[in-house]
Order: C-alpha cells, then structure tokens, then sequence
C-alpha cells in the first residue's frame, strides 16, 4: 500500500502543482511557484465515466484519496522549479505528443489553463481552472479521452487543495523529480 500510495500521490501533486504558471505572458504578472517544503493534499473526484469504468469506480477513487490525505508530500526545490504547465506540455510534444495549448492564462496565483493532445488512439484534452499559489493550491480539472471519431471515451473531473505546511519533514513523501525528455529522432 505505502508503493501505490506514493505513486497516486506523486502523480496527483505534479498533475495539480503543474498548473502553476506559464512563463511566457509578457503582459501578466509572474505566476507563483509553490514553495518547497512539506504539503498536504486533499483529492476529490467529482465525476468519473467512461467506457468500461465500474459503476462504483469515483466512490472507490474517493475512498482511497480520502485514506491517503493524511499523508504529507515534500516538495524539494528541484520540484519546484518544474512546477510550470507550459513547460510540462512542452515535454510532452517532444516525447512524440502532439500537443498544443488552447488557453492558458497565469496571472499571480490564478491558473486556467487547457491542452490538447493528439494521439494515434484519439485525443485527451486537459483543462483547469483555480489558484495555485506559493503556500496554497485549489484547482479542478477535467480530463477528457476522446475517440478518432470525436466522441467521449472517458472523462474525470476532480477538484484539488493543497497547503503548505513548514519545511520538509521525515514522514514526508518525496515527489521523485521527472527526468527531462529525451528526443526522438
């Protein structure tokens, strides 16, 4: 359980503190990054459907976050400075993606924010909506699978907090830095 915890937590975190910001809005102020340190996290799956998707699936998803939201993340400063929704999209086209933003607006601790991307299956879009600041994050997204043919395949919607809470601590979990891409050729 202490593995899958990790796992669900880590993807979690970065999935949500990605949306910290795009660097490139001239006209906007910077976004914040969070700070490094320990944080806790609260995940809440608001709407699960899809193409074979059990009927209990979103209450076992939310049994589980529940479970895990007494465990704190540590966020390094490493983490940190990843922590950047344009750049994390940007990774993804040069893994062989094909994505490409639809919005993404960062101005200080407000984040809205939405991406395509375009594979040999069909096509995912993400999209987000919140504050993700230095000490606190409060974010929904919805994530979205659609078939070649343009109907839905699958769709999550989950709403997420987080706070800081000191400097990293010993029972923390640290959030493993993601490798930078390397490109295909």
């Amino acid at each position: 359980m202490t593995m899958k915890r990790g796992m669900v937590l880590a993807f979690a975190g970065s999935l949500v503190l990605a949306a910290c910001g795009d660097k490139g809005a001239a006209e906007q102020a910077p976004p914040e990054k969070p700070w490094p340190g320990s944080w806790t996290q609260k995940i809440e799956v608001l709407e699960l459907s899809g193409e074979g998707a059990p009927a209990n699936a979103r209450e076992e998803l939310n049994a589980m976050f529940a479970e895990l939201g007494n465990a704190t993340l540590c966020i390094t400063p490493e983490l940190a400075d990843r922590m950047d929704i344009a750049k994390r999209v940007a990774d993804l086209a040069s893994q062989g993606g094909d994505c490409r933003f639809g919005r993404r607006i960062s101005s200080g601790k407000n984040v809205d924010f939405s991406a395509t991307c375009e594979g040999p299956s069909g096509s995912m879009t993400i999209a987000g909506k919140g504050i993700s600041g230095t000490t606190a994050q409060d974010v929904t997204a919805t994530i979205t699978g659609l078939k070649p043919d343009g109907s839905v395949k699958g769709k999550m919607v989950w709403h997420v907090t987080g706070e800081r809470k000191g400097e990293c601590g010993p029972d923390d979990i640290v959030i493993p830095v993601p490798e930078a891409p390397v490109a295909k050729i």
